[in-house]
């Protein structure tokens, strides 16, 4: 049954309000970057925490797609994470807005593409290079937007998976790093490495028991080294949106196969009520979307 984005009350993941665990000097605002390694060193900027955030309880609806990962990598690699991320919360007090930012050295991490061969090893992650996933409402949805709005997906997107084939020499060992673009609502993750507690990363693990699974999760997997990234992290669940702007680098053997996936439990997500954008990534540079999204772009691919 559709669950419009202005009944708060129509779905699970309406039902769930409570004050959010996030701890730091953040409400709206934070800024983030981190280094890290399956078993790697890792360095970070900021992180992002909330206050007076709405309250979880259980959720209905179809529970369909568990996603869960093991860390399973003995690949050494590092890391590095830079951005901003943003949440949008509401509660008692009403909307908070704070920002931060530190900046700490780690092990390591890339900083240029080289060569392998004459060959610019950027272009092995060509198809990775741009790659936006769209998970909007289900049309129509009724805007303005109120606080703590959920909506329908559109058919075909409770569950999206991109898929692609890294480039390179077999058995070689490759850091691609990224920069990860998300408006997206948080979730929970329980076990992995999380590489710096503020921030939204955890590398393994798998989604936490409860309805935990009815909160999106956006993740990357890696055939070799095996392993699971998790983008949307923020070890709580509420209907928050969250927009996050950060660089992460993790080892890829050449001719791995990378995937990026978009999960939800159940056909309700939070909807953008707060309207988050990036001026610089179209469709929605000008006008926000009412759902959902992650952009990846490719900053450097290096040999380890």
């Amino acid at each position: 049954m559709a669950c419009w984005a202005l009944l708060a009350a129509c779905s699970g993941k309406d039902e769930d309000a409570g004050a959010s665990p996030l701890s730091g000097s953040e409400g709206s605002t934070a800024s983030s970057s981190a280094s890290l390694s399956s078993t790697s060193a890792v360095t970070a900027t900021g992180g992002p925490a909330a206050t007076g955030q709405s309250a979880t309880t259980t959720q209905a609806g179809s529970t369909s797609n568990t996603a869960t990962a093991a860390a399973a990598s003995s690949v050494s690699a590092t890391a590095a994470v830079t951005g901003t991320a943003t949440v949008s919360t509401t509660g008692g007090g009403g909307a908070s807005s704070t920002s931060a930012s530190t900046t700490q050295a780690g092990a390591g991490g890339t900083s240029g593409q080289g060569t392998t061969g004459g060959v610019d090893p950027v272009t092995f992650a060509a198809e990775l290079d741009g790659l936006f996933i769209d998970v909007p409402c289900q049309e129509p949805t009724p805007t303005p937007l109120p606080d703590e709005a959920t909506c329908d997906h559109r058919s075909g997107t409770q569950r999206v998976e991109e898929s692609v084939v890294f480039g390179g020499e077999a058995a070689t060992t490759y850091l691609l790093t990224l920069r990860v673009r998300g408006i997206w609502e948080p979730t929970f993750i329980e076990g992995g490495s999380a590489p710096d507690p503020d921030l939204p990363f955890k590398i393994g693990g798998e989604v936490a028991a409860g309805n935990a699974i009815d909160y999106q999760q956006f993740f990357i997997t890696v055939s070799d080294p095996a392993e699971t990234y998790w983008l949307n992290d923020y070890q709580y669940t509420a209907h928050d949106i969250h927009k996050a702007d950060y660089e992460i680098t993790i080892p890829v053997v050449g001719g791995a196969s990378v995937s990026v996936v978009v999960n939800d439990g159940n056909e309700r997500q939070i909807a953008n009520y707060p309207e988050e954008l990036f001026e610089d990534l179209p469709p929605y540079d000008q006008e926000p979307t009412t759902g959902q999204l992650i952009q990846l772009d490719v900053v450097s691919v290096s040999e380890q």
